[in-house]
């Protein structure tokens, strides 16, 4: 009986990351939002996400929005002013190199003409956020969480 408790609640936690956050119903971009501790703004377009773990998890948003709401976007996310810049910072996983999301966000800022970048980590959290300003018209925004 024990087991058949542990596997039940195991395939709840799994089912619960396993395309929770898919975003084409309002309950997949409330867990996006809930998890990845930021809110799209009104402007939100294009919206893509994807999550899973178990041990851990992982949590990657892209999406189109208007200049207009990028400051408003910005106070949405755990990262705080100061700690928006605008090119990549030295490598900070134990002074050898990126994380792997690092190194993938470095790789995309070095095809953008103009880009705005922020980190946030706490235990057990960590939030990185790579915004493509390339375009005056439009900002694509790409979001990496890590959590547990």
């Amino acid at each position: 009986m024990g087991v058949l408790l542990i596997y039940s609640m195991l395939m709840m936690a799994v089912g619960m990351f396993d395309g929770g956050c898919r975003v084409d119903d309002p309950q997949g971009i409330e867990q996006t939002e809930t998890l990845g501790r930021f809110e799209f703004p009104e402007s939100a377009m294009t919206i893509q996400s994807e999550c899973g773990g178990m041990q851990g998890w992982g949590l990657s948003a892209s999406f189109e929005m208007l200049p207009a709401d990028l400051r408003v976007f910005q106070a949405s996310t755990s990262i705080e002013a100061s700690q928006w810049v605008g090119e990549m910072p030295e490598p900070r996983v134990f002074g050898t190199g990126y994380s792997q999301s690092s190194a993938q966000m470095r790789t995309w800022s070095e095809e953008m003409e103009s880009f705005i970048y922020g980190f946030y980590t706490v235990t057990e959290f960590s939030q990185e956020v790579l915004i493509d300003t390339s375009n005056p018209n439009r900002f694509r925004v790409f979001i990496e969480v890590l959590g547990g």
